[in-house]
């Protein structure tokens, strides 16, 4: 009876957080820029004009990474962006850059294992910034959901990668969503925070990246439908 409720208790155990979630001033410093710093609709949507292969259902998500990877660019802060060149390799992961940018860690078979949207060295910190632009806490059961990037299950697999090429289990991690996707009662999300996950909201709403892309690159399609059209008439 003994061994049956052990064998229970480790099937259904509370899975163990296999990093360590830090941050220090700068990644403080970072973090009160992501919050703050206007998205510059012109640049981000005459970039996005130029993908034309990109999903429109998740084109929003993919203007907020493109914000994202500016703002690292532009600010002053100090910091060491991209620290893994594409095509490193470890003993079990080989990471490459995907057509949009990204850094995608595979395992030895090529199976995607994780993919990060914006990978720094803060203070010699190593930090990963998720950004998930969406109008609510989760969106299914999708590896792609904000509460899958909070959950230890997620967030190990994240790391794992990265663990074996920094040889460290210490990181900072950085989750930025759309401001009404923060939920105060969410106890995946208060979890998140108290093992020292940030979590920290974009400074627009999904309406507002939303309408500007409909007002920009569908209306363009439009027009250029309607020149088509009025071609051949």
């Amino acid at each position: 009876m003994e061994q049956r409720s052990l064998a229970i208790n480790q099937e259904y155990a509370i899975p163990q957080l296999n990093v360590n979630l830090a941050t220090n001033q700068t990644v403080a410093g970072l973090c009160r820029i992501i919050e703050t710093k206007p998205f510059n609709w012109n640049t981000l949507l005459g970039t996005v004009r130029t993908i034309r292969d990109a999903d429109r259902t998740s084109m929003h998500g993919l203007v907020a990474e493109l914000h994202l990877q500016q703002l690292l660019g532009q600010t002053a802060i100090p910091l060491r962006i991209d620290p893994i060149a594409s095509g490193t390799q470890t003993d079990s992961y080989s990471f490459r850059k995907d057509s949009k940018g990204r850094l995608v860690a595979y395992d030895q078979q090529g199976r995607t294992v994780a993919e990060y949207d914006a990978l720094i060295e803060a203070d010699g910190l190593p930090v990963v910034i998720e950004v998930k632009a969406s109008n609510r806490a989760s969106r299914g059961s999708t590896s792609h959901s904000l509460d899958t990037a909070l959950t230890v299950g997620g967030i190990n697999r994240r790391f794992a990668p990265l663990k074996e090429y920094y040889n460290t289990n210490t990181f900072g991690y950085i989750v930025t969503t759309t401001r009404n996707a923060i939920q105060p009662n969410s106890l995946t999300q208060q979890c998140f925070q108290e093992r020292g996950g940030i979590l920290i909201p974009l400074p627009a709403s999904l309406k507002d990246i939303k309408g500007a892309i409909k007002a920009t690159v569908f209306d363009d399609d439009l027009r250029t439908l309607q020149k088509k059209h009025n071609r051949r008439a």
